[in-house]
């Protein structure tokens, strides 16, 4: 699972950063698919450590060779406005009246919004406590966010909702080539998020 690995990679570069830093973005490409039976060794370079911004270079390798490629930014919290633009969408169901959806990993409780058309909305947390660790809730939210954009993808082919057994949903197969994450402020990753 990509997720996964770009999870992994983040949270091997956060180790090497100053704590007063904080994780500002990643930039990842998916060079080759992962063995899940093999180690997966993760490589940090230290590209910058300046005043502001620390920069770490990682590099995921198997026997194969690299499976990973990724670029973390990390800044000095500073003080500034709250931009966003985006409001919740009114009307959606609480997650907690939804059912679960079955799972490919146990990690996640992800809740799918019916009646959303061409949007793919679900409901997503981590299915446990984290704790109180920032690091740790956006190494989280990086690792869930490889799997609800798959989706959106599937939403353009002739599969349909809400989702049947067809000989299209039987033997799709998605893979992401590359991810990009910036993280704005703190979420817990053990709370909903749509």
């Amino acid at each position: 699972y990509g997720g996964q690995v770009a999870a992994q990679g983040f949270w091997a570069a956060s180790r090497t950063v100053d704590p007063a830093f904080h994780p500002h973005s990643l930039h990842a490409y998916f060079i080759l698919g992962g063995d899940s039976d093999e180690p997966v060794r993760y490589e940090v370079d230290r590209i910058r450590n300046g005043r502001s911004f620390a920069t770490r270079r990682v590099v995921a390798r198997q026997s194969g060779g690299a499976i990973l490629n990724l670029a973390a930014s990390f800044h000095v919290r500073e003080e500034a406005p709250d931009a966003t633009r985006i409001t919740m969408p009114e009307g959606l169901p609480e997650p907690e009246s939804l059912t679960s959806e079955p799972a490919w990993s146990g990690l996640l409780d992800h809740r799918d919004v019916p009646d959303t058309d061409d949007w793919a909305r679900s409901w997503l947390k981590v299915a446990g406590p984290l704790g109180a660790d920032p690091v740790v809730h956006l190494v989280a939210h990086v690792y869930a966010s490889d799997d609800i954009p798959t989706e959106a993808v599937q939403l353009a082919h002739p599969r349909g909702r809400p989702r049947v057994e067809t000989e299209y949903e039987t033997m799709y197969m998605g893979a992401s080539l590359d991810h990009a994450v910036w993280f704005h402020r703190f979420a817990p990753a053990d709370e909903w998020t749509l």
